[in-house]
């Protein structure tokens, strides 16, 4: 690939991760708005008592930055969040978000990571995402297959309102060693995968 191919699948990258980003805040502002607090609370869920401590851009960012997925397993979480019918709160946006993301990567991607790489990546525990990976293939159906008629919906829906001077211009890194990693935390998860956490499952 030439400098000038990378350099445009670079800015397209970033239009799409803007159009996640803004998509899913988008959601999840409405997902507070019709919250009646009876909701049944689910591995998704952050502890209502702390707000998470990285702004879901930086969270995303972070993610291409380290992960080095592709444009199309970023569309393709777009298109399993969707699937998965999960009312995006504040609460649940990143959970539900980095479990997407990780799912598409091992779909899509050629070089995918360890689930232990991207607990680190994702600023949570092993135990945690192999449970948040099991919730969206669950909440799925185990159905993963992206439509060219279904990507090409999504993709176009996450780039409509974004332009190239919006992109964040964003380098994959891939670090060979956790190390590397700057440690990033996200709120501390609800009682439900507490619970879980107890007895190792």
């Amino acid at each position: 690939m030439g400098k000038g191919s990378a350099a445009r699948e670079v800015t397209s990258l970033g239009l799409v991760c803007a159009g996640l980003v803004e998509e899913v805040e988008v959601r999840a502002r409405k997902g507070d708005a019709l919250a009646t607090g009876q909701e049944e609370v689910t591995v998704f869920d952050a502890d209502k008592g702390a707000a998470p401590t990285v702004g879901l851009k930086e969270y995303v960012e972070r993610w291409i930055t380290y992960s080095g997925c592709s444009k199309m397993s970023v569309v393709m979480a777009s298109a399993y969040i969707e699937r998965s019918g999960i009312q995006l709160t504040s609460f649940n946006m990143h959970r539900t978000l980095l479990a997407s993301l990780l799912v598409a990567a091992k779909f899509h991607d050629d070089v995918f990571y360890s689930n232990t790489f991207y607990s680190a990546v994702g600023g949570s525990t092993l135990a945690e995402v192999n449970r948040l990976e099991r919730a969206i293939l669950q909440a799925c159906e185990w159905s993963m297959l992206v439509s060219k008629e279904e990507y090409e919906t999504r993709l176009a829906a996450l780039m409509r309102s974004h332009t190239v001077a919006s992109a964040p211009m964003i380098s994959p890194k891939h670090p060979e060693k956790f190390e590397k990693l700057t440690p990033v935390t996200i709120a501390p998860p609800s009682c439900v995968d507490r619970f879980f956490g107890l007895f190792g499952l």
